[in-house]
């Protein structure tokens, strides 16, 4: 169903027929007044919304919402057919006549006057079971195929009888093709044409073949069809027998209904009827099962998938959680490192800041200390060169002297080894001539006689003794040369000491010099170079600085950054736990959807009855079928969609058929006929809220809508 808010007003449409089936009334409203009778709301209907069961409906207006129920449609009550408790065994309806002509199980033919609920006429048939029924298309006629194979027919107003005992013989099947003319099913697939009033003669007679169940014919009586055993649909030409279409229901075929117009035909057998169009001949729709129980068998598949698929979803909700926490650990991380980080930049460039300057105050003393330091270094400076030209002129006598000493030194060795040198030759000369004079002495004492001898001898003593007196006399000469030596040596050594110790002051004087020259130089040159290094330093104080304001600030960010994304973190944890939790969740459905499918597949197999009986609604927008267990279902011919259930399974019946005020009659296996309105009504159930002071609603109600309970 649809609805719609006209003003004040609410229309509800039935749309597989896309017809109106209510203009939804608030009986507070009517008064008596008959323009007011037909008003929902007394002011604009600003919101519609249906339940989820589509069992009510919600209109909002101006500060009141109001609840309308549909109401399932009711069996008006039971009407006896026949008398003495004769089960009826087929029943039929004149079309748009208020009368309904039942037979039964021992041969009864009952007409009823359906708005006085009064017997028209009886007749009997002894002994004989009514098998089919068959109004003519006016319905002024009746025929009844009873078990003998008989056809008896008769006036439906006045239970004249028309045919008797005369019709062809052994029939199954029994259709009008007009209201003089029927046609009947016979063993081996015979199809015979007769007339009410000459029942004896068979007009035609065809063979199209199969076992022919049922029979109906199209409207104008052409064409005939036959429902076989086989599953096949026949459409036979009349006038000339020829098949001109043969289709499969796909079950033995039990019953065929033609719709007014002629534009569709519904095969009924087993636990499907079907629709035909009769232009083309092709399946339009398939009627079977409980569609309520197989629309909750979709829902329950389409659940069951939407589960699993959900299943699907919190598993990659959960790897996406995780990935979104290892996102903002990182970034918690790299947040957190960044802020160590500018903590180190920042504590170092405060060092480095503090460092330049003290770097700089230590600089501005060491500039003020220069001049006094560089005048100190000079004089320092002069001093070190007027004591190294001392260290050097006493150096310079040191080594004039040792010069000297070095010469008289040289002089007393010459002289010393010159002496010597005699010394040597005379002692030489002096031991010669000594051991000469022994010699000599000794030879003498030999020859005393000898004056020669002894001459030389004295001689040679002599000489001898001069000799000795010679080297005596060197000897004393030697020891003053000899003195004289000592006394240069001593006077060398103390040259050489004194030498030693000049140069060893000049040594000292030199570095002395040279390290007040360098430190000088150094005073200068650093005198040179504070400028420079006061800029830099200058520089390196303003560049700290600014470093430091920036650090700073970004400590500020980073610890900003550290906290958003430290929530970040605790925020993903509680998703991850949150869609871990609903992962356990969505796990647990998938078993307690199937065990629903199940159930619901078992309650759908359980509705597959089969159809018995079938019949269109006066405008063909809707043809009403019967199940096996007494449910009755509206469905759309159009298309096939389910409408709406008329009746629950209840009391078995056989047999549906449509009143002429609409409303559908049920018979079958009793001697009654149950009697059912095929429209649900609605009804207004609750109103909240009002016009009153006291409305717990204060404006217009622009939105509606029901929890998934409908509740």
């Amino acid at each position: 169903y649809a609805a719609a808010g006209r003003g004040n007003q609410i229309f509800v449409y039935h749309l597989p027929t896309r017809r109106l089936a209510a203009r939804l009334a608030d009986p507070g409203l009517a008064k008596g007044n008959a323009t007011t009778a037909a008003l929902a709301h007394r002011d604009v209907v600003q919101s519609l919304a249906f339940s989820p069961d589509g069992q009510t409906l919600a209109s909002g207006g101006y500060r009141v919402a109001k609840l309308w129920r549909r109401q399932p449609p009711s069996v008006n009550g039971l009407l006896n057919l026949l008398p003495g408790g004769e089960t009826v065994t087929v029943i039929g309806v004149a079309p748009g006549q208020a009368r309904a002509v039942a037979a039964g199980s021992a041969g009864g033919v009952q007409a009823i006057d359906l708005p006085s609920r009064m017997p028209l006429w009886r007749d009997q048939v002894p002994g004989q079971a009514a098998r089919q029924l068959a109004m003519s298309p006016s319905g002024n006629r009746v025929a009844v195929l009873f078990a003998d194979g008989r056809v008896r027919t008769w006036e439906t107003a006045t239970g004249e009888r028309i045919t008797r005992e005369s019709s062809p013989m052994a029939a199954q099947a029994i259709a009008w093709l007009s209201d003089g003319q029927l046609a009947t099913a016979h063993p081996g697939g015979a199809l015979k044409i007769w007339a009410a009033i000459n029942p004896g003669k068979v007009v035609n007679e065809w063979k199209p073949g199969g076992d022919i169940t049922a029979l109906a014919a199209l409207p104008g009586g052409a064409k005939v069809l036959l429902g076989r055993t086989d599953n096949k649909l026949v459409v036979l030409n009349v006038g000339d027998g020829k098949v001109e279409k043969e289709i499969d229901h796909g079950a033995p075929i039990t019953g065929l209904r033609v719709r007014a117009d002629g534009k569709q035909v519904a095969t009924l057998g087993g636990p499907t009827a079907r629709l035909w169009d009769t232009d083309k001949w092709a399946s339009t729709a398939q009627l079977h099962g409980n569609p309520l129980a197989a629309e909750t068998v979709a829902r329950a598949e389409q659940t069951l998938a939407f589960v699993k698929a959900e299943v699907g979803y919190h598993k990659a909700s959960v790897g996406s959680k995780e990935k979104d926490l290892k996102k903002d650990n990182d970034a918690a991380k790299k947040a957190t490192d960044a802020l160590a980080k500018h903590e180190k930049t920042l504590a170092d460039k405060t060092k480095e800041k503090t460092n330049a300057e003290a770097g700089l105050k230590k600089l501005a003393e060491e500039i003020a200390a220069l001049p006094k330091k560089i005048e100190t270094a000079t004089k320092a400076k002069a001093e070190a060169d007027a004591a190294l030209k001392a260290a050097q002129a006493l150096a310079a006598k040191a080594k004039d002297a040792l010069a000297k000493a070095s010469e008289a030194k040289a002089q007393a060795a010459a002289a010393k080894v010159k002496l010597s040198a005699e010394l040597m030759e005379l002692g030489s000369a002096a031991q010669n001539a000594t051991q000469l004079a022994a010699e000599a002495r000794a030879v003498s004492e030999k020859a005393k006689d000898d004056k020669t001898l002894a001459t030389q001898a004295e001689a040679v003593a002599a000489l001898a003794k001069r000799k000795a007196d010679e080297f005596e006399a060197s000897l004393d000469r030697h020891a003053p040369t000899k003195q004289q030596l000592a006394k240069a040596e001593t006077e060398l050594q103390t040259a050489t000491q004194s030498l030693a110790a000049a140069e060893a002051k000049v040594k000292p004087a030199e570095a002395g010099h040279d390290g007040k020259t360098k430190a000088l130089a150094a005073l200068e040159e650093r005198k040179k170079k504070t400028p420079e290094e006061k800029k830099n330093l200058d520089k390196k104080i303003v560049d700290a600085g600014g470093a430091i304001d920036k650090a700073t600030r970004e400590i500020d960010l980073a610890k900003s950054e550290v906290g958003f994304t430290g929530k970040n973190v605790k925020t993903a944890e509680a998703n991850l736990e949150k869609a871990r939790v609903e992962q356990a969740e969505a796990g647990k459905l998938p078993a307690e959807r199937e065990a629903a499918l199940a159930e619901a597949k078992s309650i759908a197999a359980a509705g597959m009855q089969d159809c018995l009986d079938a019949t269109y609604s006066a405008d063909g927008s809707l043809i009403y079928t019967l199940s096996i267990d007494g449910r009755v279902q509206a469905w759309a011919t159009a298309n096939g969609a389910r409408s709406h259930p008329v009746a629950p399974a209840a009391r078995p019946a056989q047999f549906i058929r449509l009143l002429s005020d609409g409303r559908l009659a049920l018979a079958g296996g009793s001697p009654e006929m149950a009697v059912l309105a095929t429209e649900p009504g609605w009804s207004l159930a609750q109103s909240i809220g009002g016009n009153g002071d006291d409305s717990p609603i204060e404006d217009r109600v622009i939105a509606l809508d029901f929890s998934p309970d409908g509740q």
